[in-house]
């Protein structure tokens, strides 16, 4: 019998077409083993097509499916086939008619949490669409022969759809989002994504365009940065600034509604068990140890400890001038304000450094990540327990609604809002979960980004935020989502839209170069 969120994939799994622009469902699966988050969509593949479903992962860019009999479908963690108790789908080269092996083109991509598979390119057909619809001929595809788990977690499909400077061979050749582009399946290299924060809910694509009824206001650009070699190899953007709003927070009694908070404001930070899903959750494809973006990372941390270091000095120094302690919201650490008598609506400047702000925009990503100072910033303003190893502590329930992380961009030209309670993980895939929602507690899935590393937007942020990934210009735009993800497009438009068409949407967006759509 099949899982009741696998008929509603399939049943919501619509498509439709105006000019050339595809939609395709998205689900917000989450489980036990696999953690949240996570973004599921279901593609054809091979002539008649087979339906595998995937990870949907802009922070890689082959598309890896599993080969059908092969050591990836034997694994004890595999979903190729039963008795898996979810079953992704597998590829049999066998039962199609239009696959063609490449002769010495091998794949080795090894992911965050230390998974690898490698196996050999194809070339067959790509079915976006329902019912035949946005095929993409000849496209090559990494079939997986073998994998080498150092996780627990699942062995799924992975659909990559990032820049082609980070696939995983040295042959570079046109990943999926290019080849819709040259076979004249989309338009443009470019697709545009929304979310759903609940879990197993639809969200949805648009291969090739937008929908305007998904979003409010105009869609700003943010241009990609570019790595140490020049190249834009990810959805990496340039925060520039991050401030907590804090909503109407509920009564303790429950007076206000909603659930109720039984731990009070006086009561201790909590800390919480790690789930073993946090271990190994990020999908993003590891980049080669010389790719790095800003400064390499070794002179970034030789730079944060000689810093710190200074710091510990000059507050050695005013302690023995002034026994008193600051009680400013600008440190990284335990003390200061708590803004506990903030009002509601207001900002919280949560102090990123701007070498921090490199920040990148993943699907396939689990926690949201943000630079360990402001995290530690946010921490405090909620009255949770902080540490740079396991991030963000329980924070009480009824501090979530209305209050948002708000994420600027551009020199702070484009904003994008997202809920906290976006980020928040059902109590069942939880050690203690149970335990904490008695005492009206929530864990927030956002973590400390390493040091020198990038901050992570994942779903949570994609969730609230309608973003264009536009591959032909180098950037993405932003507009603040509405109404139901995963409805039928209202008003679709090809991307770029008629009025670029003429050449605005040739433009390259540079930090000081006006762009919208």
């Amino acid at each position: 019998m099949k899982k009741s969120w696998q008929i509603s994939l399939l049943l919501a799994a619509q498509v439709v077409t105006a000019q050339r622009v595809v939609q395709r469902s998205v689900q917000h699966f989450e489980s036990p083993e696999s953690g949240p988050f996570l973004p599921f969509i279901t593609l054809g593949f091979g002539t008649p097509a087979q339906n595998i479903t995937g990870v949907f992962d802009t922070g890689s860019s082959d598309v890896i499916i599993p080969e059908a009999g092969s050591a990836v479908c034997r694994l004890k963690t595999q979903q190729c086939t039963a008795p898996a108790a979810v079953v992704r789908g597998q590829f049999d080269p066998e039962a199609a008619s239009d696959v063609r092996r490449l002769a010495g083109k091998r794949f080795n991509a090894t992911f965050g949490g230390g998974d690898q598979y490698d196996g050999v390119y194809i070339k067959t057909t790509v079915t976006l669409g329902n019912n035949g619809a946005g095929k993409v001929p000849r496209a090559q595809v990494a079939l997986a022969s073998h994998s080498k788990p150092r996780s627990r977690l699942p062995q799924v499909p992975v659909f990559g759809i990032g820049p082609r400077p980070n696939e995983a061979t040295e042959q570079r050749y046109d990943n999926l989002p290019k080849k819709m582009k040259v076979a004249g399946t989309t338009k443009s290299q470019a697709y545009s994504v929304v979310l759903n924060a609940t879990p197993f809910g639809n969200g949805s694509v648009f291969f090739g365009g937008i929908d305007r009824s998904k979003f409010s206001g105009q869609l700003k650009a943010v241009p990609l940065e570019r790595d140490n070699r020049g190249e834009v190899s990810e959805f990496v953007v340039r925060m520039s600034s991050v401030k907590l709003r804090l909503g109407a927070r509920r009564a303790v009694n429950g007076s206000t509604g909603g659930r109720q908070c039984k731990g009070g404001a006086g009561m201790k930070p909590v800390r919480t068990k790690r789930a073993p899903w946090a271990r190994a959750t990020s999908l993003r494809r590891e980049n080669k140890a010389n790719v790095w973006y800003g400064k390499p990372p070794n002179e970034v941390v030789d730079e944060r400890a000689a810093a710190a270091t200074a710091a510990g000095q000059v507050d050695k120094h005013a302690a023995a001038g002034d026994g008193r302690k600051s009680n400013k919201n600008n440190g990284g650490g335990g003390g200061g304000n708590r803004n506990s008598t903030t009002a509601a609506g207001a900002e919280i400047n949560l102090g990123l450094d701007p070498a921090d702000g490199l920040t990148l925009v993943d699907t396939g990503g689990v926690e949201m990540g943000l630079p360990a100072p402001v995290l530690a910033r946010m921490a405090r303003a909620l009255g949770a327990a902080f540490s740079e190893r396991d991030g963000l502590g329980a924070v009480e329930c009824a501090r979530l609604p209305g209050s948002e992380l708000v994420m600027r961009f551009r020199n702070d030209t484009v904003e994008a809002r997202v809920p906290l309670g976006n980020m928040r993980v059902s109590e069942a895939l939880l050690p203690d979960g149970k335990a904490l929602a008695r005492r009206g507690l929530c864990v927030l899935a956002v973590g400390p980004a390493r040091p020198g590393g990038l901050s992570t937007a994942t779903l949570p942020f994609l969730a609230a935020v309608y973003t264009v990934f536009d591959l032909d210009n180098d950037r993405l735009l932003f507009a603040q989502a509405r109404g139901d993800p995963g409805a039928p497009g209202g008003r679709l438009e090809e991307f770029p839209p008629k009025k670029d068409s003429r050449g605005k949407g040739k433009k390259k967006c540079t930090a000081r170069k006006k762009c919208s759509a």
